[in-house]
């Protein structure tokens, strides 16, 4: 980490463009790097589908209120990472539980609770889910992702999924993202709390560009896009491999 921050020191432009303020876009290198940097598999997410957050919990924030509106529904795993549970409701948002199996959470379940009350948005984690550590298999991926696709079918509006990968990349063989079946339906967020650490972080949204507006007005009015440091030693660590280097020691102690 201390040689990749060394450009800073030794290149006058560089941190003069760190200083700068952020776009909740960033730019086409940055994109370009940090797309390399989440790639999943076989899956690599495109440049121009990125957003920039502060962190990941600022990813998921702006990303649930820019698709929920105030007193809307959104369906959590039974178990779930509390602190996305907290954001909703601090939105003025309704989390709803849904049952989970072996393989995470059931396509019925989803079906169970938007026939309660319309669903505007789901939030999962299907590789290496917080707390319990499952990834759910290719095929419940496909289920989950047809069903919500019927729902928004005869709802006649879409019912968004907010797919967290934040520790996704301990999973290098783990199914391709919920967003890899449904771009249009899926926003994908990231950071690189868990493969670096959490005191510089960089938080990321892969979403269709149809909803840029929304996400990219919600980063900002709600104060959480990257700050231009941040920002910028982010994509160094993208750019000259130490955040993959990270990412194996981190699977080897898993």
């Amino acid at each position: 980490m201390a040689r990749s921050l060394g450009v800073f020191t030794r290149r006058k432009d560089a941190l003069f463009g760190a200083a700068l303020a952020a776009p909740v876009r960033g730019t086409a290198a940055s994109r370009e790097a940090i797309a390399t940097c989440l790639q999943y598999g076989e899956w690599k997410p495109s440049p121009d589908a990125l957003l920039f957050a502060g962190n990941g919990r600022q990813a998921l924030t702006a990303a649930f209120s820019a698709l929920a509106p105030i007193g809307g529904r959104i369906g959590f795993e039974a178990l779930t990472y509390p602190v996305a549970k907290a954001a909703a409701a601090q939105l003025g948002l309704k989390p709803v539980a849904l049952a989970m199996d072996a393989h995470g959470v059931r396509p019925k379940a989803i079906e169970a609770a938007h026939r309660d009350g319309a669903l505007h948005a789901l939030y999962l984690q299907p590789t290496a889910q917080n707390p319990l550590g499952i990834t759910m298999p290719r095929e419940r991926r496909v289920e989950i992702v047809d069903t919500v696709r019927r729902l928004s079918s005869k709802a006649k509006r879409p019912i968004y999924i907010v797919e967290d990968a934040v520790y996704g990349f301990l999973e290098p063989r783990a199914p391709r993202p919920l967003t890899a079946l449904a771009p249009d339906l899926v926003v994908l967020v990231d950071s690189l709390s868990k493969r670096v650490c959490p005191g510089l972080t960089l938080g990321f949204i892969c979403a269709a560009p149809a909803l840029h507006a929304k996400l990219s007005n919600a980063l900002r009015s709600g104060g959480w896009s990257a700050m231009g440091y941040a920002m910028a030693v982010g994509v160094a660590w993208c750019g000259d491999g130490m955040i993959r280097e990270l990412e194996q020691i981190g699977r080897a102690h898993v």
